[in-house]
């Protein structure tokens, strides 16, 4: 601790120069959907979709197969 040069000061700390906004777009796009919305995504956005609705709708969702389409997943908000 003899290394240390600690100056506790009482004014204000000064701002973060490099702030960024913590908002998902995943999140966003979850929040303006309704109960029944839906839509397609590509089999390679899969593992992104499926790990963004375990984080912000967690088990409010549905995430299959199209039964169609080639290559594509129904991404169904439930509840």
């Amino acid at each position: 601790m003899k290394n240390l040069n600690v100056k506790i000061r009482t004014s204000k700390a000064p701002a973060m120069r490099n702030r960024q906004n913590k908002t998902s777009s995943y999140r966003e796009l979850f929040n303006s959907m309704s109960r029944g919305h839906w839509f397609t995504i590509d089999s390679c956005d899969y593992k992104k979709f499926q790990n963004a609705g375990q984080t912000y709708v967690k088990g409010r969702y549905s995430l299959y197969k199209h039964p169609t389409m080639q290559c594509k997943y129904v991404f169904m908000l439930n509840k």
